[in-house]
């Protein structure tokens, strides 16, 4: 495992967020990462706009209540 993904891993624990919840917060954030070809540390507020519009017109997604937009 990434150390990344460790310390995201670690933060989730701490914060109480449950296994189902954690597993899927990496998961996501692994496909946002593959989605470009690159490590998530390498990515910024532009390429989540753009995933989450992948998201919503590609992948019929719906958009949640997203407020950093």
């Amino acid at each position: 495992m990434s150390k990344l993904k460790e310390q995201m891993k670690a933060d989730l624990q701490l914060k109480g967020f449950k296994l189902s919840t954690q597993r899927t917060y990496l998961r996501e954030v692994s496909n946002f990462a593959r989605y470009f070809d690159k490590s998530p540390d390498e990515l910024g507020k532009e390429e989540v706009k753009e995933y989450l519009l992948h998201l919503m017109n590609d992948k019929k997604l719906s958009q949640g209540h997203s407020s950093f937009m």
